[in-house]
């Protein structure tokens, strides 16, 4: 090996060991960092890892929630997937490039949860279909109970269970004369 390989190999052994030192405590971290990222669920030295990647305390929660190790969050987020939309993709049996080639065609994945959902919103409809038919029912039972009492005002006809004992009817009074 000539003497510009091994600095050029020595050189990059160092490079990477100094990269992935991480501290395992909150140094370098603002205390604002420190609260955020121990609100997100994170030891010191995993958010330590995450932010040094890139991600945010609210990102390497959402990655986590979603069920992603750092090293999947990268290679997801790198194609611009979030969390979510990931997570479906994988739930629904894609792989990254899949995923991408698939994304890409505009075509999104179907998971269980969302069959669950349509069917559902699909029984929701059906219920307010039904309770939208008793209503239209009822209101034109009222309706056609109105009519039937204008009818029986403008013909003259009484209820006479409105009249108590002793009441008498106008004809009646003109009888007894």
């Amino acid at each position: 090996m000539n003497f510009s390989l091994k600095m050029l190999l020595a050189t990059l052994v160092i490079a990477i060991a100094a990269c992935s030192s991480v501290p395992d405590d909150w140094s370098n971290m603002s205390s604002e960092d420190i609260a955020t990222w121990k609100q997100a669920g994170f030891a010191p030295e995993e958010a330590q890892t995450w932010k040094q990647e890139g991600f945010t305390a609210r990102q390497g929660a959402d990655w986590k929630i979603a069920g992603f190790e750092l090293d999947d969050a990268q290679d997801w987020q790198s194609e611009q997937f979030t969390a979510t939309e990931a997570r479906s993709w994988v739930d629904g049996g894609f792989s990254l490039k899949e995923a991408k080639d698939n994304r890409t065609k505009g075509l999104m994945p179907i998971s269980e949860q969302s069959t669950d959902t349509a069917d559902a919103d699909a029984d929701a409809d059906a219920d307010a279909d039904a309770d939208a038919d008793a209503d239209a029912d009822a209101d034109a039972d009222s309706m056609m109970e109105s009519e039937e009492q204008d009818m029986s005002e403008m013909s003259g006809e009484e209820d006479m269970s409105e009249h108590t004992e002793g009441d008498m009817s106008e004809s009646e009074a003109l009888d007894e004369e």
